[in-house]
């Protein structure tokens, strides 16, 4: 009887550890950069860049970040410190920048993508700066995307955010140049991994 009842048990601590699990999504792991790609298994792409431009380390990244280093352990203590994490920065030799932003939804208390881009258009237009929501082919398939402009002393900056909604977090692959032109063959650098 206590054998069958220390089963019992067992199979239902199984069950409880599997249902926490499946309810609580998968973790946010950090992508690796090799040279000047960056790759991410977890969120799913790959990224080549001219041998000229500039890939923030790991190292860079974690002071950014307020990190020692860009473990798992660490990137949680920066999520729920400040809800955020930089996860890539690329500067090219154009000066145009990709980067990658990780947000922590549920620490931040952010929509779900449904409200997202009206939320994201409303909050930029507060700050005077007048942004549509559309579509581009991104990893292949057609992705809603944030677009918008910015002229600062007489430079205008270019800027396309498409968001990736993942697990508890909202994915944010920023484009930026001055020549709106170069952010479609930044935006075509990146394949599905």
């Amino acid at each position: 009887m206590k054998k069958a009842s220390r089963i019992f048990s067992l199979i239902l601590l199984c069950t409880l550890m599997l249902l926490m699990t499946a309810c609580g999504g998968k973790k946010f792991s950090h992508g690796t950069i090799s040279g000047t790609t960056y790759t991410s298994k977890y969120i799913g792409l790959k990224a080549s860049f001219d041998s000229d431009s500039i890939i923030f380390t790991d190292e860079t990244l974690a002071r950014g970040n307020g990190i020692s280093d860009m473990s798992d352990k660490n990137i949680r203590k920066a999520f729920e410190k400040d809800g955020s994490i930089s996860e890539m920065i690329v500067i090219t030799t154009a000066g145009d920048t990709v980067d990658i932003t990780v947000h922590d939804r549920k620490t931040l208390g952010l929509p779900d993508e449904e409200e997202y881009f009206e939320t994201a258009k409303q909050h930029l237009a507060e700050e005077n700066i007048f942004a549509s929501i559309g579509t581009v082919d991104f990893l292949g398939k057609s992705t809603r995307s944030i677009e918008y402009s910015m002229t600062i002393l007489g430079d205008t900056s270019y800027d396309l955010l498409i968001p990736i909604f993942k697990d508890d977090y909202v994915v944010i692959v920023s484009f930026s140049s001055a020549q709106k032109d170069n952010i479609k063959p930044l935006i075509n650098r990146f394949k599905a991994y």
